[in-house]
């Protein structure tokens, strides 16, 4: 039997326990344990499709050679580790594009969305090349939409300042509808400004009665979109995700987060000067093996100063 998993208060840990950091661009994710498995190296979780590293606390999703049996619990793991992807490559924002393609009708096929991607990369590519900019790395996102359609976000990842593209250029290369190209200069935590977006479901607007209807049963959350602020069901987008389907893809040169083992004193020193901006602990039990472990999570910003160094 797996494990049985549930939010708890953060304990306090031995200085000397063993750590991991996952380095991911300006974010960084401190990992300990209060008791490591020393038995066994992985424990399937229950009510999910994932398991835990049990070295580094790191919960991960499995992969079926047909089907992913795709709870809200595994497309929530998988947008986590989406987010650190996107960190890992974009803490030189000015190296990146971030490109929304649309189409003009209602596309309700995932399987043509990346077919056609596929195609406005080749496309784009020999573009770059025809016209001597540097070539690229990128992360692409499905995004479906609650009337059915698909959208494909992909953030450019260029080796040094990104180019100039017309928004023109783009719409030609991809052809099946609108187009949309900005800069992610003023965002210091891309994976999570990004996987926010694509868990949480837009509400429509100019229907005051239908929102507070919602509100009723959902968890309404606010977000600025292109400057203006929209209201979002939180994790409302998730269930549209068909089961079986790569939520993304990346390219094969892309950055990966990495990880360093250490004790949990050093692992604080380092993130002495870094605004801490989330935590959470989660406690695992197993009955079959009396095993019980907390495992403690905490992400900083590095681009962020700890305002209480500052006074």
């Amino acid at each position: 039997m797996g494990h049985k998993a549930k939010r708890v208060d953060p304990p306090k840990f031995d200085p000397t326990a063993p750590a991991t950091l996952t380095v991911a661009g300006n974010i960084i994710k401190l990992t300990v344990m209060t008791r490591p498995n020393t038995e066994q190296t992985i424990q399937r979780l229950t009510g999910g499709d994932g398991y835990v590293v049990m070295s580094t606390g790191e919960v991960k999703e499995i992969q079926h050679t047909e089907n992913r049996a795709q709870g809200m619990d595994s497309i929530r793991q998988t947008l986590q580790r989406l987010s650190m992807l996107i960190n890992a490559n974009t803490d030189k924002p000015e190296r990146c594009r971030f490109v929304t393609l649309t189409y003009a009708e209602n596309m309700r096929d995932p399987k043509k969305l990346y077919h056609d991607f596929e195609l406005f990369m080749k496309r784009f590519r020999y573009y770059l090349r025809k016209e001597g900019h540097s070539q690229l790395e990128y992360i692409a996102v499905a995004e479906p939409q609650a009337r059915g359609a698909w959208h494909m976000h992909i953030i450019l990842i260029f080796p040094k300042q990104a180019p100039f593209i017309p928004n023109d250029i783009l719409s030609k290369k991809w052809g099946h509808g609108f187009v949309h190209i900005r800069s992610i200069d003023n965002v210091d935590n891309v994976g999570a400004y990004l996987c926010a977006y694509l868990a949480d479901l837009e509400l429509p607007e100019g229907d005051s009665d239908y929102t507070e209807l919602l509100s009723q049963s959902f968890n309404i959350i606010e977000h600025e979109v292109n400057g203006n602020t929209k209201r979002f069901i939180k994790g409302g987008r998730l269930n549209l995700y068909p089961p079986g389907m790569n939520i993304y893809r990346c390219s094969k040169g892309v950055k990966r987060p990495s990880r360093i083992q250490m004790d949990l004193l050093e692992a604080e020193r380092f993130t002495e000067e870094m605004s801490k901006t989330y935590e959470k602990a989660i406690q695992l039990n197993d009955k079959d093996s009396d095993f019980t472990t907390i495992i403690y999570t905490r992400y900083y910003n590095r681009k962020r100063k700890n305002l209480q160094q500052l006074f």
